[in-house]
């Protein structure tokens, strides 16, 4: 029987560790870097790992006889994310960085503690995984801590709003192929937070305002850190 990978297992930690840290230490020389040229690299590395994996994974499941319509088209949150942050990094435009904050994130993030993964370490499959979802992370990070980009409350309540838009072109297509993207036509077939929401479709009422709290703990840090900012510069000197 082939091995299949285990959530919370060391591989699962290892994968997490080994491609979040490279990226983080990315972030940390873009932000100590004056040299442009050093930031054009560090963006296309970032942005180039995540072009690479999201065409070598498709090809290689066309050539092993693995490639399915019902689950590899790019059309989850992390698929869209994957495509569409290498075009943010380069053309830097803000209202695309909001939309993939929120996207990166909070989608990304809980894939990594909750990965909808079947191949083991040291697979090209399960390499793809962790790089791609971490990279995704980092390549929002990156804008945010490099190019000192902020989200606002506006685009939280605007992405929300297109994602919860995008549900119905996504259950049609769910619908015609037999598909389960964006995980609005069944649960996955690994375990997630999805499992305490009731079954299906009950589950879609609580998942909605899940992703809404998901969204508001992206964005908090930010005026969080902003009264301590204020507060700290209007007291008094000692």
């Amino acid at each position: 029987m082939k091995p299949e990978f285990t959530q919370f297992s060391p591989e699962h930690g290892w994968g997490v560790a080994l491609t979040l840290i490279p990226g983080l230490l990315l972030i940390i020389w873009g932000r100590k870097t004056r040299d442009r040229r050093v930031d054009l690299w560090l963006r296309g590395i970032i942005a180039g790992l995540l072009v690479f994996f999201f065409f070598a994974m498709r090809i290689s499941r066309m050539i092993d006889g693995s490639w399915s319509i019902q689950k590899d088209l790019p059309l989850h949150l992390c698929g869209f994310s994957s495509a569409l942050i290498p075009v943010m990094l380069f053309n830097r435009n803000f209202t695309l960085y909001e939309t993939l904050y929120f996207w990166g994130l909070g989608g990304a993030t809980q894939s990594l503690l909750t990965p909808n993964l079947k191949d083991p370490f040291p697979s090209f499959y399960y390499w793809e995984f962790f790089i791609t979802h971490s990279f995704i992370i980092i390549g929002v990070l990156y804008a945010t801590f490099v190019f000192h980009y902020r989200p606002t409350l506006r685009g939280l309540w605007r992405t929300y709003g297109l994602t919860f838009l995008l549900l119905f072109p996504i259950g049609l297509v769910n619908w015609i192929l037999g598909s389960n993207y964006f995980f609005i036509a069944h649960k996955p077939e690994t375990a997630s937070l999805l499992d305490i929401m009731g079954p299906w479709p009950l589950y879609l009422i609580p998942l909605s305002l899940v992703a809404l709290v998901i969204f508001f703990l992206c964005y908090l840090p930010f005026p969080i850190a902003e009264r301590v900012r204020r507060t700290a510069s209007e007291s008094p000197a000692p």
